[in-house]
């Protein structure tokens, strides 16, 4: 194929000649020849005797793809075997049920949901072992045994404080259910316990604490997060916005917060003297299966009655321009929250489903023996 240039002509123009799609006829050194044809005319495909022709395709045959997969026996090993059973080894040594991807994932679930799906997160973190303390808390679930690291004084302080973390959330049940049979009404039911419910709510950051220290066997990061969603929801969102406490909603989530706390601190408190009723252990893993949706119920609600009175009162919400060239709008944080529930009610639930039933058949299996 010889090279072609064409000279610049008087009357032709610089790349299409005067006016027309056909480039005039130009000077070639050595040769007058016509000039190519127009886009439009070659061909779009090159001839089957072009060199720039691509090879025909050969598919790989049977015998080939066994000989590659003879040489790689780990990867026909990991693409053949099916993926291991979660079994137990022993009924007395609790196997993980879910990936550290997963419980990394129900970590962040449990961030960004407050209330129920906080402590979900962390009941399913304990019985999965979520690290050291958390493996000796798995166990502490079905085989009854002191905390790991816990001195004398440090078990009985833990043994006090349990006990009236339940006889304050008794008390309050007591003052509730006292207030609702005589007025008649669930109006001014939140304001008769407003303030032992702040107070002992609040005092349970305590527990964050115990768990830095290492006096109960629990992950830092997820008592931090239960506590926090609880306290958020009761400050930020109940406490702010009064429109709320004598929404039905509100009273919802109270009483499932009142059931589930009276259970978890008797059993916390029966834990620490080692010996575990069955039907306490039964009550703990069981009264999720109705309270933790009927809670997640109350706080949605709870949030969604609250958002008109948030949105007009602008609560604390920053709006631009500002000396710190930053916005938030709570508002829209809060419509957030409500939309991350979903998904994360989903996954919890039916991991504390799981849950339950390997912990109930291993205490049966110890009550049995």
């Amino acid at each position: 194929m010889s090279v072609q240039i064409f000279s610049r002509h008087p009357n032709t123009d610089a790349n299409y000649g005067t006016g027309g799609n056909r480039p005039r006829q130009g000077h070639c050194w050595g040769s007058w020849r016509q000039s190519p044809p127009p886009p439009s005319s070659r061909p779009l495909l090159p001839p089957p005797s072009s060199p720039l022709s691509s090879p025909p395709v050969v598919l790989p045959s049977p015998l080939s793809l066994l000989s590659f997969f003879s040489h790689c026996p780990l990867i026909f090993s990991f693409l053949a075997s099916p993926l291991p059973p979660l079994t137990l080894p022993s009924p007395r040594t609790p196997r993980a049920l879910v990936s550290p991807d997963s419980l990394l994932l129900l970590r962040l679930l449990g961030a960004m949901v407050p209330g129920e799906a906080g402590a979900a997160v962390e009941a399913a973190s304990l019985a999965n072992g979520d690290n050291k303390r958390g493996a000796t808390a798995a166990a502490a679930a079905v085989a009854p045994v002191a905390p790991a690291g816990s001195t004398g004084v440090a078990t009985a302080w833990l043994i006090f404080y349990n006990v009236a973390m339940t006889a304050g959330w008794i008390v309050m049940s007591g003052v509730m259910l006292k207030h609702a049979l005589l007025q008649g009404t669930v109006r001014g039911v939140y304001r008769s316990v407003e303030k032992p419910l702040k107070l002992f709510q609040t005092a349970s950051v305590l527990e964050v604490l115990y768990s830095f220290f290492g006096i109960v066997p629990s992950s830092v990061t997820l008592k931090a997060f239960h506590v926090s969603s609880r306290i958020f929801l009761l400050w930020a969102v109940v406490h702010s916005v009064r429109e709320v406490q004598n929404e039905e909603s509100t009273l919802l989530f109270i009483v499932t917060w009142m059931v589930t706390e009276i259970v978890r601190y008797s059993f916390y408190t029966f834990t620490l003297l080692q010996y575990i009723p069955y039907c306490v252990k039964w009550a703990r893993y069981s009264f999720f299966i109705v309270l933790y949706p009927l809670g997640v119920l109350g706080e949605l609600l709870t949030i969604h009655a609250a958002l008109p009175h948030v949105q007009r009162k602008g609560l604390y919400s920053i709006t631009m321009p500002n000396a710190h060239n930053f916005s938030f709008d709570y508002h829209t944080f809060l419509i957030a929250i409500m939309i991350v529930y979903v998904p994360g009610f989903i996954q919890l639930y039916a991991h504390l489903l799981r849950e339950r039933r390997l912990v109930l058949r291993v205490a049966q299996e110890h009550k049995v023996d």
